[in-house]
């Protein structure tokens, strides 16, 4: 039989102490100006209901270091990586070519659908970016996919491959591959520019010899926050609650391979620790994950 979903108007068992905690930090994080606040809220006290103390304290303390990026910052942040670009390459590039990490899914040539880039490649084409960036002489080109750029890249020329974030640096690098196979390309010519990057992934594309553009780069939440003896006790921590999560796949685990991520832009990124966007069932409701990817 199909559980019923913990439905997010029923009335909470959480106590006073711990509701009134996670309104104060919904407060510290200005989560409680957000479009459909009420329904973060009741998805994070419904899985305080099933943690235990020291649990509850792991998740507030990785709460407080979450990034939420909602889209309405999308625009501002991607128009000023874009000024940085043309600030530093004003003098050493006369045509950039902006496209996305698309890339076919197999050799039938269908490419798969990436939303998240087509976002930002959708900011190129109003008027406020053709008319309030200084381009300084560099000339924009936006192909919506890497096999429509040119044959050729010339030696004052550049590939600008987007998105909105960059976890372990896989899409990105086989994004390049791609490119290099089908175009004529050296590598300098080639630039990664994302919103957000977790800085293992950027570490991964760098060893390809490609620069990476970044306006936030994230460490790993737990990792490479806490010190010993504390680290190992939150990762101790940090599997039982994960254990909630029954069928949980291993590469899924502390976030995608391991990414120990704490963020949502216009989707929650799977290198984000499970906890924060997957649903689960505990034997009697679904539990709503607080930032679903769905």
């Amino acid at each position: 039989m199909k559980k019923a979903i913990a439905h997010l108007s029923r009335k909470t068992t959480l106590d006073i102490t711990n509701i009134n905690t996670l309104n104060n930090l919904f407060k510290f994080k200005e989560w409680d100006s957000l479009l459909a606040y009420e329904n973060y809220f009741a998805r994070y006290c419904i899985l305080f209901e099933l943690l235990n103390e020291e649990q509850r304290k792991l998740i507030l303390e990785l709460t407080k270091n979450y990034l939420y990026f909602p889209n309405e910052e999308y625009q501002k942040h991607f128009y000023s990586l874009l000024k940085k670009v043309v600030k530093d390459y004003k003098l050493k590039c006369e045509k950039i070519f902006i496209t996305t990490l698309l890339v076919p899914v197999d050799e039938s040539n269908e490419f798969r659908e990436i939303k998240s880039p087509d976002n930002l490649l959708y900011l190129t084409t109003g008027a406020f970016f053709k008319r309030n960036i200084d381009f300084n002489g560099i000339e924009f080109v936006i192909k919506e996919r890497i096999d429509l750029l040119p044959d050729k890249i010339e030696d004052n020329w550049m590939v600008l491959l987007i998105d909105d974030f960059i976890g372990t640096g896989e899409t990105a690098i086989s994004a390049i591959s791609y490119l290099r196979r089908i175009k004529e390309v050296e590598k300098t010519n080639i630039k990664v520019l994302s919103l957000v990057s977790l800085k293992e992934g950027v570490q991964e594309i760098s060893k390809k010899g490609i620069e990476v553009i970044t306006g936030i780069t994230l460490n790993k939440a737990i990792s490479e926050y806490y010190i010993s003896p504390e680290k190992e006790e939150k990762i101790k921590i940090m599997i039982t609650i994960e254990n909630l999560i029954k069928g949980l796949k291993p590469n899924f685990k502390f976030g995608y391979l391991g990414s120990e991520a704490l963020v949502t832009l216009i989707k929650t990124p799977d290198n984000t620790f499970p906890i924060f966007w997957k649903d689960f069932d505990n034997g009697a409701e679904t539990i709503e994950a607080p930032f679903q990817r769905d």
